[in-house]
């Protein structure tokens, strides 16, 4: 039994075969297509930017507590008021 030719012998193509993209060049071009892939890795890169940013923006300090604050109603300085732990509500 004979074989058939392959098409690019039989059309003369004898061009060299393109090389294979690398998984992870096919991973982003797929990623690049789906908009709701480039969506959630957008706001997965601000949530991760403002924990790593946060604590050299933000004016308290995550540690620190005022003891004289006490169980306070709600005023101008704490819109919801104080608990008694004296943690900012």
């Amino acid at each position: 039994m004979q074989t058939e030719p392959d098409k690019q012998t039989r059309q003369g193509n004898l061009d060299p075969p393109r090389r294979r993209a690398s998984l992870w060049r096919d991973a982003w071009r797929r990623l690049r297509r789906n908009r709701m892939a480039l969506a959630g890795l957008a706001i997965f890169a601000v949530l991760g930017s403002a924990c790593v940013l946060g604590p050299w923006l933000s004016p308290y300090s995550y540690s620190g507590t005022d003891l004289g604050y006490g169980a306070q109603a709600p005023s101008a300085r704490h819109w919801f008021g104080t608990d008694t732990l004296a943690g900012m509500c």
